[in-house]
């Protein structure tokens, strides 16, 4: 065991967690293997050592930086409808939209905040004819161009549509959501979840009914100290299937955790609008004990610029991208990012049709949050 081993288990130990841990282990097996996991990551991945340093800026010991951003696919995905003719179309607006230079501009936005953590929805990928024409995911390489060190922490897919079009050969589409995390900080990873919710939802003809699962990705880790899970998700706008991806959500993500809990996420709720029928989400995701890291009294909409990106005045008009939170975190900052016209792409593209949302959160010390537990 290497003395970066050695001092990271010393760490976890005088935080109290492995206490706790050893406290929960006789209510069944799962916490065992919890530990088991988090002693695996420590030896298995010691060779490669984060910690604090001047890269933390201005967050200290017991904070956190999240971000949340819907990077959009730079098309009207309603054209699907339209059958093969629409899907055509959506390709062509798809390319028009520069996804490589948005992507690029969002790289920036995030270099600026610096999160420990990012929660990336609408990651989507295109290829015809097996050569791809568009993956967002390389917002890392971007990052990376621009000495921001970030690495994915995990994806779950959700479309997944291929079809074959005369004159195009095989179109495949994919959704993604994704965790990036800061690799030159002090953050120890505990676990990673990317499952499927059981609810499936079925595409209109002519795409032969096929069905596509929205999930999450969530990461369970310590960051300076501060022990978290923080959650990525985009709840998909169905009236059929809304209420229960919410419950499941809530049942899978929450309620299976005592760790303090950030979710980041396009929620797909107008939660500036108590009369717009989505909004039964947010009241249900507050009612189960969830925090709006918004504070309700400042605007901040986040949703939505023309689909084609050009609209020289903002249209963001609702805030359906939130920053959720449970536990006893301070909120010490939170803002909008890619809403303003500087933020436009040379071409005059906004970076996405969402603004991004960035909060800087403060947790209680982590001894004192242990043993009030």
């Amino acid at each position: 065991m290497c003395k970066w081993q050695m001092s990271t288990l010393l760490r976890l130990k005088s935080t109290g967690l492995f206490r706790r841990f050893g406290r929960d282990a006789i209510r069944g097996t799962k916490t065992v293997l919890a530990v088991l996991a988090m002693l695996g990551w420590v030896l298995a991945w010691g060779s490669a050592p984060v910690r604090a340093d001047d890269n933390d800026g201005d967050l200290g010991r017991d904070k956190v930086r999240v971000l949340t951003q819907n990077m959009y696919i730079g098309g009207d995905l309603g054209k699907l409808s339209r059958g093969l003719a629409g899907l055509t179309e959506l390709y062509h607006d798809i390319l028009a939209a520069k996804p490589a230079e948005r992507a690029a501009a969002m790289a920036a936005e995030i270099a600026k905040q610096r999160p420990d953590f990012v929660a990336l929805h609408e990651v989507w990928k295109l290829s015809v004819g097996g050569i791809v024409q568009m993956d967002l995911l390389n917002v890392v390489d971007d990052l990376k161009a621009l000495g921001q060190p970030y690495a994915l922490v995990g994806t779950v897919d959700m479309e997944d549509v291929g079809v074959s079009i005369p004159g195009f050969g095989l179109i495949h589409i994919t959704d993604r959501d994704a965790i990036l995390m800061r690799t030159d900080v002090d953050i120890l990873i505990i676990g990673v979840q990317s499952p499927h919710f059981k609810k499936q939802i079925t595409l209109p003809p002519p795409f032969n009914q096929i069905t596509t699962q929205a999930g999450y990705v969530s990461v369970d880790a310590i960051v300076r100290g501060l022990p978290l899970r923080f959650v990525s998700v985009h709840l998909i706008p169905n009236p059929t299937t809304i209420g229960p991806h919410t419950i499941e959500l809530l049942e899978l993500a929450a309620d299976t955790t005592t760790l303090p809990l950030v979710f980041g996420g396009d929620f797909n709720t107008t939660a500036d609008d108590p009369s717009d029928q989505s909004f039964v989400i947010y009241q249900t995701l507050i009612n189960a004990g969830l925090t709006d890291a918004w504070n309700p009294r400042r605007p901040g909409p986040t949703c939505c610029q023309d689909p084609n990106l050009l609209n020289a005045r903002s249209k963001l008009e609702h805030r359906i991208d939130l920053v959720l939170l449970r536990g006893a975190f301070a909120v010490e900052n939170i803002n909008l990012i890619g809403n303003k016209p500087s933020d436009r792409t040379p071409s005059g593209l906004w970076p996405s049709d969402h603004a991004g949302v960035v909060a800087t959160l403060a947790g209680p010390k982590s001894q004192q949050f242990i043993a009030d537990k």
